[in-house]
Parts: C-alpha cells; sequence; structure tokens
C-alpha cells in the first residue's frame, strides 16, 4: 500500500510539475511577433561634408531629397551618406530627437548605422 501510494505521489507531482511548465512557456511573450510587425522606414540624407560629430547628429544637415553627393556607392569612408530610419522621423527636430534616442547623439553610431557612407571630398 505504502508503494502504490508512492507511486501515485510521484505520479501527481509529476502531472503538477509537467502542468506548471507547459502553462509557463504558453505566456511567455513572443519576440518573434515584434520583429515581423516592422514598421515601414524613411530615407535621411546626410547633406554636409563636415566629418565633424556636431554636424553629422544635427538634423538640420540631413534631408528626405537625395543631393547626390560623389561616391557615395560604397561603404568605405567616413561620412555618411544616408540613413534608414523609422516612418515616424518626418522633420528635421525629429530627427534630432531620434538620433538622440537610438544613437545617444553619437556620431560614429550613426555612421555605422548608414546605408552607405563615403569619403572626405578632395
Amino acid at each position: 500500500m505504502k508503494t502504490n501510494k508512492k507511486a501515485w505521489l510521484s505520479a501527481m507531482a509529476a502531472i503538477i510539475l509537467v502542468t506548471i511548465i507547459g502553462v509557463g512557456l504558453a505566456f511567455k511573450p513572443s519576440t518573434k511577433e515584434k520583429e515581423e510587425v516592422k514598421r515601414a522606414g524613411v530615407i535621411w540624407y546626410y547633406n554636409s561634408d563636415s566629418p565633424f560629430a556636431t554636424d553629422i547628429t544635427d538634423g538640420n544637415n540631413w534631408t528626405q531629397i537625395d543631393p547626390s553627393k560623389p561616391g557615395c556607392g560604397h561603404n568605405l569612408g567616413i561620412l555618411p551618406c544616408s540613413l534608414d530610419v523609422d516612418a515616424s522621423v518626418m522633420t528635421q527636430a525629429e530627427l534630432d530627437a531620434y538620433f538622440f534616442t537610438q544613437f545617444n547623439d553619437v556620431a560614429s553610431e550613426i555612421i555605422k548605422a548608414a546605408l552607405k557612407r563615403r569619403s572626405l571630398p578632395n
């Protein structure tokens, strides 16, 4: 009788454990769904030849109209050419705020995130 009771308690404990693990996994937030809901972006173009960090992080030096700066066909330079940002960023002031929230106003991080880069003009 003790063996049956011990076996029954072990089986119940195993069932409870499996149920708790199953419920825990069922309510785990899915990161895959969040990744799939990605907003369309807006392309901004760096419209300056200045390599200074204060100029790169200044939204006034960026435009949504491609200025066709020479040398933007590669990613070897130190100046950003174009940057894909969230679609909600529609003004230069919003771009300033975006640089602060996404890149902590660090020019090198903006340059790394640039779709294309270019060298300093000769």
